[in-house]
């Protein structure tokens, strides 16, 4: 591959916008266990980061790989259009609004999909007195200060907000749809990290198989009714290690594995917040706003002088609505080959649409596939018959075993996803130390220090083969 690439983001699949100063909310933290939240050349043990954490993380090894001399700070894209052999990419200068246009041979979006902020259309907004604000906007305790905090959500920016509500805030209120499943940061009575569940491979055989069969393995094809019956156990314990026995409403309705692709982790003190009163949960919608709060739809009234919606972003790309590229299903699911690149559009690649629980490791490796794939390495190059085939099955995979994750998020798939890509690449599935670990430990971004070597050997092994 010869020529320029443009990539459009400044972090891991543009999360550092999340995690920046600027859009954290007060008590963010990664969901991830030590030795999760890492890439493959800079081993990070902490467990479970704080925003400050993250944003330190990411800025060392941005100064250590030299990107800082590659970044145009405080540059937004604005517009993307196809030319010939390249693309014409629009940028607009933040401070004085100049815009001007870049050319590139290839370019790779990593903006990420959770940056616009969803905040529903609530009748009577206007007579309410109070703030209204999304989970992003809530930048420090001042704002939650002395506050009757109502937070609207039942996702983990939700469930944080309400625990930092009712340590700053007057009171706090939870007001939520419907509850839905997350994870006890420990399983088994609090005895075992949850990472050897859901980031194992063991853990991984009691899904939903995953649509593609070159990385399915016979634990994978366990007996569905043994799958229920360890789910059941499973669900049980999630109940009991979260600290939800006897808090009913808090239980979803629906047992797992349903949800655990879109679930978070419980914030620490939630359960025992809710316990001793000091957060109130409400399983409700919110009908409409009064001058002094909201009228939910059992007919009950809480009084707020501040309303937080933590109901999640808008999944899109603004910068591609001018555009003629088409990532979207009629059902609005994100349509490209291997969650990667559109079958029928050259040069251009996404990370961020192959979204798992590891998002470090499934970013790292989507950036080595893409890699050779702009220059003609892949063993096997797919057609676009191919191509369209492969879109296909997984879509109608999502359609029936995630269907709220719009055709990106695989969720808890963090052994399957990488192992696909690696095989396309002509490289071996097995990364792991030794056997047992293949099996039996979380995987974890190190083992894939040597990707590049492996990388560069295949594609020599292929041409001389």
């Amino acid at each position: 591959m010869s020529g320029t690439v443009g990539i459009v983001g400044a972090g891991p699949g543009g999360i550092v916008t999340a995690w920046s100063s600027e859009r954290r909310y007060v008590g963010l933290a990664a969901q991830a266990d030590s030795g999760i939240f890492e890439f493959s050349d800079e081993p990070n043990d902490t467990p479970f980061p704080d925003a400050e954490d993250v944003q330190s993380y990411l800025r060392e090894y941005a100064r250590k790989h030299g990107v800082y001399d590659d970044v145009a700070f405080e540059t937004e894209v604005v517009g993307l259009a196809e030319r010939e052999r390249g693309w014409a990419v629009e940028l607009s200068d933040a401070d004085t609004g100049r815009t001007e246009t870049a050319r590139h041979d290839y370019v790779v979006v990593c903006s990420g999909l959770h940056h616009v902020p969803e905040v529903p259309d609530v009748p009577g907004r206007e007579r309410f007195e109070g703030a209204v604000l999304h989970t992003s906007e809530v930048d420090s305790h001042s704002v939650l200060e002395d506050r009757d905090v109502v937070t609207v959500g039942f996702g983990k920016s939700a469930l944080d907000l309400s625990v930092e509500a009712s340590r700053a805030g007057a009171s706090s209120t939870l007001v939520f749809r419907r509850a839905c499943w997350h994870i006890p940061r420990r399983l088994l009575g609090g005895q075992v990290p949850y990472k050897y569940l859901l980031f194992s491979r063991l853990g991984g055989s009691l899904l939903p198989q995953f649509p593609h069969d070159e990385v399915v393995r016979p634990i994978d094809r366990l007996p569905a009714r043994l799958k229920d019956l360890l789910w059941a156990a499973i669900t049980r314990d999630f109940v009991y290690s979260g600290g939800l026995g006897d808090l009913d409403e808090l239980v979803p309705s629906n047992g797992l594995p349903d949800d655990i692709a879109r679930s978070g982790v419980y914030p620490d003190e939630f359960a025992g917040r809710v316990a001793d009163g000091a957060i109130t949960p409400e399983k409700a919608r919110v009908e409409r706003f009064e001058s002094d709060g909201v009228v939910l739809s059992t007919g009950g009234k809480v009084l707020a002088d501040l309303v937080v919606f933590g109901t999640g972003f808008r999944q899109e790309y603004p910068f591609l609505d001018a555009s003629p590229l088409d990532l979207r299903t009629d059902d609005g699911l994100f349509a490209a080959y291997r969650s990667l690149v559109p079958p029928e559009t050259d040069r251009i690649g996404f990370v961020g649409l192959r979204q798992t629980h590891n998002n470090f490791l499934s970013m790292e490796v989507s950036a080595h596939w893409l890699a050779a794939y702009f220059q003609g390495e892949l063993p096997s190059m797919p057609t676009t018959e191919e191509m369209y085939a492969d879109v296909e099955r997984r879509l109608q995979w999502f359609r029936e075993t995630l269907p709220r994750n719009q055709g990106y998020d695989f969720g808890p798939y963090v052994v399957h996803t990488p192992e696909q890509l690696l095989l396309d690449m002509g490289i071996g599935p097995n990364q792991a130390p030794n056997p047992l670990a293949e099996y039996l430990a979380p995987v974890k971004a190190r083992w894939y220090d040597d990707l590049h070597e492996k990388r560069v050997a295949a594609t020599r092994d292929g041409a001389s083969g």
